[in-house]
């Protein structure tokens, strides 16, 4: 699948699940978005490629800040299942 096509069938799958994961120049992670516009236009541009296919990850071709915000991870222990926010 090439990154065109992994960009469109985010839209088809939906907001909910399609975020797009970016790595700075040297290979570290930085903030994932849901801005697809913005990494196609990377892409284009010449500006980032494609790292990853599965979950989709581009790498940005310029140096940016690595400043990251800090996350938290929430397990809810249901009677039935257990989620992961």
């Amino acid at each position: 699948m090439t990154k065109g096509n992994q960009l469109q069938q985010c839209r088809i799958i939906g907001e909910k699940r399609c975020m797009v994961y970016a790595l700075n120049k040297n290979g570290n992670p930085l903030m994932p978005t849901k801005r697809r516009g913005k990494a196609r236009r990377l892409l284009k541009d010449g500006k980032a490629e494609d790292a990853m296919l599965e979950p989709f990850t581009i790498q940005l071709l310029y140096d940016s800040t690595e400043y990251t915000q800090p996350m938290s991870l929430g397990i809810d222990a249901g009677s039935k299942t257990i989620c992961i926010a």
